[in-house]
């Protein structure tokens, strides 16, 4: 449900200016559709460095990929499972999935040709038309009966219960987005709510727990989330923030292209993302009704129609764009005078790709955006009344910074270095179970014997990037190298 407004929460609204009635209709006129689409570009793909070191370290071996459901189009979620997917392009593994929404021919060009899709029994059938609160239940079964009955390792994308998948391997690597938020976190996450899932939630939070105990490492995207796994699993967790394509989302040129439509020049807001109640849009059209700005909701969802009463109620200059592509919400985000992102969110790649377009980002100063905000670009303040959320959204205005210096801060959050994280990630936890021989694929030395913990390979050079190329997978896909003649390398399968 959406969290209505209190009288005591609206202020007296400014005075609206006429003069920006058109100015959200006629902006995505002069869209720039320069560059490759989101995360096509040559820069998210990894370095073939990382690609064929693997593809040494689990030659022979059963690997298994694992995601909860693939959603079409791609959320962040996804976003982060394709890459894991391209990190592993010389490796052979199994995909697993409960439900792919993916069109064929979408499906047959975003896995590489090394992966095996399979996927549940939630993807056929009467149930495939099932709503995803009355799955929920079948989760657990889904999982067990998805792939095959044990794997050397397993690299789990988990935001419900996909982490089942680590009791079946020897190794296990699970990202966790967050705990599944609708059974730890209803108070602030109530979608599942209902007769039939409360009831379930506490076998599914101890069904949740149980699988959490036999996982190797957890991975969280944000340092909010590995403070969720501390509380709810009592287990450790390195943090890996999602990658965000900051080649694409870049700040406008300062020269725009000759024959580009003129772009409106009124200040205006933006909030943007799925339109459900946790992520708080509610408060940021009232924000922007109070300060008299015309405000962009961008996004579909379930609070969409209560979004648009609340508008007309106030009597806000809000327009709702439900099905931007990538290139009009770079577009939208470049000329916006701010985003207003106040839910409390696991991460929040949407603050991100705005401010690596050179766009100030208004936060709520929790959950994932204290692993983001920055002072003098990106304001976290408190969301406890009407007038913290206006003195907030007056400073970050006034802010002195450029365009290029929040977007250069936002860098950090980029794919390569997204690769680099967990790339060392699998080390350390292939290298922490180590086997009896381990042969680093930066050693040119030959096998080497490793009852000390191994070394970490060296970070590539610059010339192990990739270059921009044709087509959707502009990757070298040769055959992963041969390895040299070797005693066995079996990961060792004692379970904890």
């Amino acid at each position: 449900m959406v969290h209505h407004l209190q009288n005591t929460d609206v202020l007296p609204a400014s005075p609206y200016h006429p003069s920006a009635a058109g100015l959200l209709t006629d902006l995505l006129r002069s869209t720039d559709y320069s560059g490759p689409d989101v995360a096509e570009s040559a820069a998210c793909y990894p370095p073939t460095f990382f690609q064929r070191s693997l593809g040494r370290l689990f030659e022979r071996r059963s690997v298994a990929l694992a995601h909860e459901w693939i959603a079409w189009p791609f959320a962040g979620s996804e976003r982060v499972f394709q890459a894991m997917e391209r990190l592993f392009a010389f490796v052979d593994h199994d995909t697993l999935v409960l439900e792919d929404q993916r069109a064929a021919d979408a499906r047959a060009t975003d896995i590489p040709p090394t992966a095996q899709l399979e996927r549940s029994f939630l993807d056929q059938g009467p149930f495939r038309r099932l709503s995803r609160k009355l799955q929920l239940p079948l989760m657990p079964l889904a999982w067990s009966r998805t792939g095959a009955d044990y794997y050397d390792i397993a690299i789990v994308s988990s935001h419900a219960m996909a982490n089942r998948v680590a009791g079946r391997a020897a190794n296990s690597i699970v990202y966790t987005h967050t705990p599944m938020r609708y059974a730890w976190l209803p108070e602030v996450d109530g979608r599942a709510a209902g007769a039939l899932t409360t009831a379930a939630l506490p076998v599914m939070r101890h069904l949740d727990k149980r699988a959490a105990q036999q996982v190797d490492t957890f991975v969280a995207n944000s340092t909010e989330v590995a403070a969720r796994i501390e509380r709810f699993y009592r287990q450790p967790a390195s943090v890996v923030a999602p990658p965000v394509d900051t080649s694409f989302f870049t700040p406008r040129p300062s020269v725009p292209h000759p024959l580009a439509t003129p772009t409106p020049t009124e200040p205006f807001l933006v909030t943007a993302g799925r339109l459900v109640s946790y992520k708080r849009h509610d408060l940021a059209i009232a924000l922007a009704h109070h300060v008299g700005m015309p405000i962009a909701v961008v996004g579909t969802g379930p609070e969409e129609p209560a979004l648009r009463e609340l508008a007309e109620r106030l009597g806000a200059h809000a327009i709702f764009w439900p099905n931007l592509d990538n290139y009009q919400l770079r577009h939208v985000l470049r000329h916006a005078a701010a985003l207003v992102h106040l839910g409390i969110e696991d991460f929040g790649i949407l603050p991100v790709q705005a401010m690596a377009c050179g766009t100030p980002v208004l936060t709520s100063g929790r959950g994932g955006a204290l692993d983001y905000q920055w002072p003098n670009a990106c304001e976290g303040i408190a969301t406890s009344s009407s007038t913290d959320r206006v003195n907030g959204l007056e400073r970050l205005l006034a802010h002195r910074l450029s365009p290029h210096q929040i977007s250069e801060y936002a860098q950090r959050f980029s794919y390569q270095q997204f690769y680099e994280n967990f790339y060392r990630t699998i080390l350390t936890t292939v290298g922490e179970k180590a086997p009896e021989i381990w042969l680093s694929p930066a050693s040119k030395k030959g096998p080497c014997t490793s009852r000390e913990r191994p070394t970490l390979p060296p970070m590539p050079p610059e010339d192990y990037r990739l270059t921009p190329g044709a087509g959707r997978h502009a990757i070298d896909r040769a055959a992963p190298p041969t390895a040299p003649h070797r005693p066995d390398l079996r990961l060792i399968t004692t379970r904890r």
